[in-house]
C-alpha cells in the first residue's frame, strides 16, 4: 500500500475515532408523527448509537405551504420561541436505542418544523407539523347550532357548503378558538339526504367561537362518539354491537341487553 493511500486511511480512522468520542456516530429517525395536524401533534423520534449520555433539545420554525402542492417552500420563521410543547426526556443514555416523544399545541393555520438537537447538534431527521386544511368557516355562519348542555348539536342543510374533500366529511375538523388560543373538539357527524348532522363536545368553552375546517385531502376520518356523548354505541340492528358495553339480564323469563 503507497503512501498516500496510508494517508487516507489514517484520516478516515481518525476521524471515526473523533465522531466516536464526541457521540456523534448515533443514528436518528422518526418513528410516529401527527403529520395532519391542526392543534394538538406530536413526533415520535428513535435515537440509536450514542456513545455517551447526551442532552436533548428542540428547535421550531414556521414554514410556508405551496397552496398548489401542499409542499413545504421553507422556512418563514426561524428558532420560534413561544411554542407550547413537552417531551419525555433531556438526556438520551448511550448504548440501546431510546424514543424521544414531542408533544406540541399551536395555531391550527400554523405549519411548524420540530428539529431534534442531539447534543447540540442539529438533525437533518426533522420533520413538520401540518395544516393543510383549505376552508375554515365559523359555525355561527353556517347552519343552526344548539346547545345541549355539554354537547353541541350543528345542523348543516346543504353539506356542499362545507367544501369537504370526501364525499363523508372524514377531513371535517371543528375547533374552539379565541385570538391567542385554539382547541381541536370531538365531534361525530352523520349524513342524511344530503345534510350534515355534526355533534360536538363543547364543555369549557369560554371566550371564543367555533370554527369548521374542511378540504384536506390527505386527513383521515376521526369521529369518536365516546368522548362526545356520556353513552355511545354504534349499531343498527344488532350488527356492529360492541357487548362489552352492556349488560346482559334475564327477568320474567326475558333476556336482553341494557
Amino acid at each position: 500500500m503507497n503512501n498516500k493511500l496510508w494517508f487516507l486511511v489514517g484520516i478516515v480512522m481518525f476521524l471515526i475515532t473523533i465522531s466516536s468520542a464526541l457521540g456523534l456516530s448515533h443514528s436518528v429517525r422518526v418513528v410516529e408523527n401527527t403529520d395532519q395536524c391542526l392543534t394538538d401533534c406530536y413526533t415520535i423520534y428513535e435515537v440509536c448509537g450514542l456513545t455517551k449520555d447526551v442532552s436533548v433539545g428542540f428547535e421550531f420554525d414556521k414554514v410556508e405551504v405551496d397552496e398548489k402542492t401542499k409542499k413545504n417552500k421553507g422556512f418563514k420563521e426561524k428558532n420560534v420561541k413561544n411554542v407550547d410543547y413537552s417531551f419525555n426526556r433531556n438526556i438520551v443514555k448511550k448504548g440501546d436505542c431510546e424514543l424521544i416523544t414531542i408533544k406540541g399545541h399551536k395555531m391550527p393555520y400554523e405549519n411548524i418544523d420540530n428539529i431534534p438537537i442531539i447534543d447540540g447538534t442539529k438533525h437533518s431527521e426533522f420533520i413538520w407539523w401540518n395544516s393543510a386544511w383549505q376552508n375554515r368557516i365559523e359555525l355561527e355562519q353556517t347552519g343552526m347550532i344548539t346547545e345541549e348542555g355539554t354537547i353541541t348539536r350543528l345542523e348543516i342543510p346543504d353539506i356542499n357548503v362545507l367544501q369537504c374533500n370526501n364525499i363523508n366529511l372524514d377531513d371535517l375538523r371543528i375547533t374552539w378558538e379565541n385570538n391567542s388560543y385554539a382547541e381541536e373538539r370531538y365531534i361525530k357527524k352523520y349524513i342524511r339526504n344530503n345534510k350534515a348532522v355534526v355533534y360536538i363536545n363543547s364543555t369549557n368553552k369560554t371566550g371564543g367561537n367555533y370554527y369548521m375546517y374542511c378540504n384536506n385531502s390527505l386527513a383521515i376520518n376521526n369521529d369518536d362518539g365516546s368522548k362526545v356523548f356520556y353513552f355511545y354505541d354504534e349499531a343498527s340492528e344488532n350488527v356492529g354491537v360492541n357487548y362489552s358495553k352492556w349488560e346482559f339480564i334475564t327477568r320474567c323469563g326475558c333476556s336482553y341487553f341494557y
